[in-house]
């Protein structure tokens, strides 16, 4: 899988095989990871995108485009944030699309510095 930001520095292009996708980052929402396939969900599509990569590439890559680690296999586009609230002693990130993506509690630390002014 190939990244290309030098055509469209505002979108990405996604090579897997002969398959080749031009994805907005900003439509990107979040990403999941289950070892090491990608699962790529994007505003206004029902089906995610499914890649082969590492989640750390993938956080490296994104970060200058407001993306955050939420928990050990979850990215997250931060535009899409809805609420941050707490449950159970947990803290429950609540994305503009309706889903619920639990905060590890280390991430949820960074995350809170991160925020801070």
């Amino acid at each position: 899988m190939k990244f290309d930001f030098n055509k469209h520095p505002n979108e990405i292009i996604f090579t897997s095989g002969r398959k080749k996708e031009w994805i907005n980052v900003a439509d990107i929402i979040y990403i999941t990871v289950d070892l090491t396939l990608c699962s790529i969900y994007i505003k206004q599509r029902e089906k995610p995108y499914y890649f082969v990569k590492q989640l750390k590439k993938f956080e490296k890559e994104l970060a200058d485009y407001g993306f955050f680690r939420a928990n050990g296999n979850t990215l997250v586009n931060g535009n899409y944030i809805r609420s941050i609230e707490k449950e159970n002693n947990r803290a429950i990130l609540f994305l503009q699309t309706g889903i619920k993506i639990v905060f590890s509690r280390r991430q949820y630390s960074k995350f809170r510095k991160m925020i801070k002014p």
